[in-house]
């Protein structure tokens, strides 16, 4: 009984059924921009094999881990883009400073990741990149 089990078990694990969904290629660009801090992130998605992820529905949020007493940021809807596979969403930050931004991808192919990166301010009129913060484990690895 044991033996049919396992048996079962196995199967059902290894099965294409039950394998994990695949994961989602993606490239995010922000920009801050203006006093308090707005930060414009566009984010481009697709499938590990190249192709776009249909009906996708993406939500950014942000935090500020190294400071509790940050602002509150309310999480926003991706819009469409100006190309294929590009979503846009502008999160209200208040603050300049390091920001965790997370995305959260739903749909046909679901994906949830999140970037730490660095926020300047930036007069109203001109946009400033917002860069990337390295990660100290990838680092470690080299």
């Amino acid at each position: 009984m044991t033996r049919v089990f396992a048996s079962l078990l196995f199967v059902a694990v290894c099965s294409p059924a039950f394998a994990a969904p695949p994961r989602t290629v993606t490239d995010l660009r922000c920009e801050s921009s203006g006093t308090p801090t707005t930060l414009l992130c566009v984010l481009t998605v697709k499938t590990p094999d190249n192709a776009p992820v249909k009906g996708a529905l993406i939500t950014l949020g942000a935090t500020m881990p190294a400071d509790p007493k940050a602002p509150v940021v309310r999480p926003v809807t991706a819009t469409a883009g100006l190309q294929p596979n590009e979503y846009r969403g502008v999160l209200e930050l208040g603050v300049p400073g390091t920001w965790t931004v997370m995305v959260d991808i739903a749909g046909a192919v679901k994906d949830r990741f999140a970037r730490d990166i660095k926020v300047d301010a930036c007069p109203a009129n001109k946009r400033c990149p917002a860069t990337a913060v390295p990660d100290p484990k990838a680092a470690a690895k080299k």
